[in-house]
């Protein structure tokens, strides 16, 4: 998939996490990779950079994963490019780490945002090599007569126009939280 579309689904999976959960949208931001393997390791630092934020290896380790990933969704996004990416970035990491609340659930957004890349990269015909380094079978979710190739017309016409739709459906329904309270207990029953 295109680094836009990875964005977008990396987002609309952060988002609707960050939702149930109820964090806030800067915790949501999560960087990715591409087998179980790095899933584990970087779900692990994560986890490890949370638990440890009290010292200035954990806020190091924690800033460093904010701002890695908030630079590659906003270059992916192509909202801001190259040092204005990572300045913006580095604001974001610096504001969650100074005001942000619930980044002990930062490692789940993580392995949540890894598992949704993968998850694209399995819908393209080149899937994706879940068991490397061990292996390099490439899986896919779907046949090979839907699989499509990167940048073509089914991702820009249809996997992308979703993606973008869902992502602005979840950023109405997080910028009202009583909204969301209300219709959750609706759909609940």
């Amino acid at each position: 998939m295109l680094g836009h579309s990875h964005a977008l689904s990396g987002a609309v999976a952060g988002i609707a996490t960050g939702i149930l959960l109820h964090l806030p949208v800067p915790q949501i931001a999560a960087h990715a990779t591409h087998s179980v393997l790095g899933v584990a390791v970087f779900t692990g630092l994560a986890w490890a950079s949370c638990q440890f934020r009290h010292d200035w290896a954990g806020k190091a380790g924690l800033a460093l994963l904010l701002a890695l990933s908030a630079a590659a969704a906003l270059e992916a996004l192509h909202i801001a490019r190259g040092h204005a990416a990572d300045f913006i970035a580095v604001c974001i990491a610096a504001a969650e780490l100074r005001f942000g609340y619930g980044l002990q659930l930062i490692p789940l957004a993580v392995l949540i945002g890894c598992g949704t890349h993968i998850a694209g990269d399995m819908l393209t015909d080149s899937g994706c090599m879940l068991g490397f380094p061990v292996s390099r079978h490439r899986f896919h979710l779907l046949p090979e007569p839907l699989a499509f190739t990167t940048g073509t017309r089914p991702e820009l016409l249809i996997v992308d126009p979703i993606l973008t739709g869902s992502l602005l459906v979840l950023a109405a329904l997080a910028a009202d939280p009583a909204f969301v309270t209300a219709q959750w207990h609706s759909l609940a029953g």
